[in-house]
């Protein structure tokens, strides 16, 4: 590739309001035009834009006394001989705004389909459209003539929105949306979203895109960075919580049950929650605690290995004093150096959907900062069953089909629990809003009930008549008090494009992220283990490139869900120890990395603040604005690179893996520190 400069804005039209504006073009013809902006705001306002006028010569603003956007083109920072190209957007609050959508939209003239990076990693032309969540790789290149233009992402990873149509192509980039940062919290009024936070005037979300002309045949990929480490073409975490820990079940979990093994010895890591205090829930025997000897011996077993041993809040009923919260989070950060917390139920005070962060005899995220918390998750849950696909990064559209095939599989096995069960998640899976909120409650209610029945035998009347005044509160709330609760400030299909697995804590998107950010995270429930965690599953999740984060609940024996112990007996099913062989397979082969949670929100911000500009023909620069060295950072080059022809700051890379389609190479970025590779073509 050859990089041309041509940064220029064209500034032969009146300097009036415009719908659209061009403000980049190729000295062969390659365009790109600035149309109107798309912006939601939450609660939604009638809003109208003033169209484009020209700031400065370099620079077009929108504004519509809300939000004020501004798209110019300036000069990055030196490569060899050349300056590439940037074009800033930005998006300023003019007023205190809560904002549902805020993308900029552009179009070029293009007759052939262009050739995008898609959120596979497959280099393939588009077709129609496609969305690029905010934790895929920005690359695209169009053109009709053998000069084609190339946008790409200059730093970290930005959603996109893709269309080709009509000899058009259309780019919608997102600088936020709410999808992007979809947070909730429990309140009086039930589960209210805070997805939509203010802006306080001048507060300011910007991206940066590099645009430049190339000369490479359409066909031939772009280098881009990989998602992860070390040449892995997918992720896999587990957070296992608790709620149904036994010592005597934990460790038939670590060391098999005498016919095959169990998780210990494999090399395989994940989160464990635990609870740090014993307490005793009202209504069911208590789970164990790491004031358990036998169980904290276990722990620590599975702590050496690797794992990540993280608080599912501290204990598991009734609420605890400010000092007893602070010093037993002190105690646990101390003794286990976790950097993820999760939390549990919904009526600890001091838990973060509880309002733990607001309360000032807990201050919730003050202390998990003191103690090196790094995630967070909150009950954020993807809205798929896993057993239709593990892959965060690319939810599927429909998962009614695979809920059902499986609910019939285990009906005709006799399992009517298990079916019933799987009817309830295409119920909760494919409602929303007040009328989804609704239904989980009284679901949850239900089925509290019909599990006391099966522990005793009888539901006393006082049971019956706590239930019926709760679902009646909620029902009053939801129907007739025009309750927030259960609303979303995004459609079902924005959550499934955008696809945010990891964000600031205060609600901005991943691109945003600081070094220093707490950052909520987006899981999978995964209750029906035996049926979700297959061969077949982690094999679509690679040749998806995705990434799986797993909300477990490994050790229950729970009558209505597929776990991974024999219906009565305890012992390990067959499917879970076959899908323990699997996942060491890949894990050791490499293809499959398989960090803790907080490994995998520490790998993905550090990715947000990497540079990657490719200047010349089969050189790429990387720049690392971190204070520390990010190491095994993968860059993916066309497969007919030799990896004996590539250098990494003038040595060999830390090491290379053949993909179906792509070279991978790999490395380490120095901190605050520029990197270049280089590269040779097989003749």
């Amino acid at each position: 590739m050859a990089a041309i400069e041509v940064e220029r804005l064209v500034t032969e039209i009146d300097p009036v309001l415009q719908d659209e504006v061009r403000v980049w073009s190729g000295p062969t013809g390659e365009a790109l035009h600035l149309v109107r902006p798309q912006i939601r705001y939450a609660p939604p306002v009638e809003c109208r834009g003033s169209g484009w006028a020209q700031d400065t010569e370099l620079g077009w603003l929108h504004e519509d006394g809300r939000l004020r956007l501004s798209a110019c083109l300036e000069s990055g920072p030196a490569t060899g001989s050349s300056r590439p190209t940037l074009l800033a957007l930005s998006a300023t609050a003019v007023q205190p705004v809560s904002v549902g959508l805020c993308a900029f939209k552009f179009r070029a003239p293009c007759r052939v389909p262009p050739h995008f990076l898609d959120r596979f990693l497959r280099w393939r032309t588009l077709d129609g459209s496609a969305t690029l969540n905010d934790y895929a790789p920005l690359v695209v290149r169009w053109g009709d003539g053998a000069a084609k233009a190339e946008l790409r992402a200059y730093r970290g990873l930005v959603a996109c929105g893709l269309r080709w149509a009509q000899g058009q192509l259309q780019l919608t980039i997102y600088l936020d949306a709410a999808a992007l940062h979809p947070r909730w919290r429990f309140a009086s009024e039930g589960q209210v979203s805070e997805a939509t936070p203010v802006w306080r005037p001048g507060q300011k979300v910007g991206v940066k895109l590099f645009v430049s002309r190339v000369e490479e045949d359409a066909d031939v990929p772009s280098p881009a960075p990989s998602r992860f480490p070390a040449g892995a073409e997918a992720s896999f975490t587990l957070t296992d919580h608790c709620d149904f820990d036994t010592a005597d079940r934990l460790e038939a979990f670590l060391d098999g049950d005498g016919r095959e093994r169990g998780w210990a010895g494999r090399e395989l890591r994940l989160t464990k929650c635990v609870f740090a205090l014993a307490s005793a829930p009202p209504n069911r025997p208590p789970a164990a605690s790491l004031q358990d000897e036998k169980y904290r011996g276990l722990i620590e077993r599975l702590h050496s290995e690797g794992s990540e041993i993280a608080p599912h809040a501290l204990n598991e009923s009734r609420n605890i004093s400010s000092g007893v919260f602070q010093k037993t989070l002190a105690d646990f950060a101390a003794a286990w150096s976790p950097r993820t917390w999760i939390d549990h139920g919904r009526s600890l005070e001091y838990c973060y959907t509880m309002g733990g962060a607001e309360r000032s005899e807990y201050r919730l995220l003050e202390h998990l900062a003191k103690g090196g918390f790094r995630a967070l998750w909150s009950f954020q849950d993807a809205p798929f069953d896993a057993c239709a696909s593990l892959n965060l990064l690319s939810p599927p559209k429909v998962t009614l089909g695979p809920i059902l095939k499986s609910a019939a599989r285990h009906l005709m096995r006799g399992r009517l629990l298990v079916a019933l069960h799987y009817l309830r998640s295409a119920i909760r899976w494919h409602a929303h809003g007040p009328a989804a909120y609704l239904i989980g409650q009284i679901l949850s209610r239900l089925r509290g009930l019909a599990m006391q029945w099966r522990r005793t035998g009888r539901i006393s009347g006082r049971d019956m008549s706590r239930a019926a005044r709760f679902l009646l509160q909620v029902l009053q709330q939801t129907l007739v008090a025009g309750s927030r609760a259960g609303l979303e400030p995004y459609s079902r299909r924005e959550l499934a494009d955008m696809a945010a697995v990891v964000y600031p804590e205060d609600g901005r998107p991943l691109h945003q992220v600081r070094e220093d950010d707490l950052l909520l995270f987006t899981s999978s429930e995964v209750l029906h283990t035996r049926d979700a965690y297959t061969r077949e599953a982690l094999d679509r999740l690679l040749q998806e490139r995705g990434l799986h984060i797993g909300h477990c609940y490994l050790l229950n024996t729970l009558p209505y869900v597929a776990g991974i112990f024999e219906d009565g007996i305890g012992r390990l099913t067959r499917e879970w120890t076959d899908f323990l062989n699997v996942l060491q397979e890949y894990v050791t082969a490499g293809r499959l990395w398989n960090p803790t949670l907080g490994d995998l929100a520490d790998w993905m911000a550090a990715m947000q603040r990497v540079t990657c500009l490719h200047t010349q023909p089969a050189a790429v620069e990387l720049a690392n604005s971190l204070s520390t060295r990010i190491s095994n950072f993968t860059l993916l080059l066309p497969r007919d690179v030799s990896p004996g022809g590539v250098t990494w700051s003038g040595e060999s890379p830390a090491g290379w893996r053949y993909w179906e389609d792509r070279l991978a190479v790999w490395g380490d970025l120095p901190a605050n520190g520029r990197t270049v590779v280089r590269w040779e073509h097989e003749p």
